[in-house]
């Protein structure tokens, strides 16, 4: 199969599996390896070997979201909802300009002593600079891995 027509495939199913979330991994790769040759057994049995009869057989598999929900009834799971949270550069902004609105309010507020005002001010950026200090060689650490990780291709059975 040509890397064209196998990521036109990949992403057909990436849309499967992404809705297959109630279920454990192994079961998820077992539908969706058994989807895949099932899709190529029909794609090289139609004759032609084109980008149309592939997009036309996954047209008549059906839409993605059903060919899952339909799986999930069928073992017992659910489809979940996937949560949106707030962006993690958000809420580090945000705690970021707000942390300073607060100590303000503590250095101009007359209820806080000058003692608790440093005491207030210097916990949390020595907190922060512990904290810093401590992820660096885990940040060095995955740094190292990632470098040295080499995407290769994986052989499936169509492949072979």
């Amino acid at each position: 199969m040509e890397p064209k027509l196998r990521k036109i495939l990949n992403r057909y199913l990436g849309e499967i599996e992404a809705r297959l979330e109630g279920i454990s991994c192994a079961a998820r790769k077992e539908f969706i390896t058994e989807i895949r040759s099932h899709l190529v057994e029909k794609w090289e049995s139609s004759g032609e070997k084109t980008e149309e009869s592939l997009l036309q057989v996954i047209n008549d598999f059906g839409d993605p979201r059903e060919i899952a929900e339909d799986y999930l009834t069928k073992v017992g799971g659910e489809a979940r909802v996937r949560r949106t949270y707030p962006s993690t550069w958000l809420v580090l902004t945000l705690t970021a300009l707000i942390w300073p609105v607060g100590i303000i309010l503590a250095w101009v507020s007359p209820a806080w002593k000058f003692r608790d005002k440093i005491i207030a001010t210097l916990i949390p950026i020595v907190i922060f600079l512990l904290l810093l200090t401590s992820s660096l060689p885990a940040v060095r650490e995955v740094h190292k891995l990632t470098t040295q990780v080499q995407l290769q291709p994986i052989e499936t059975e169509v492949q072979r």
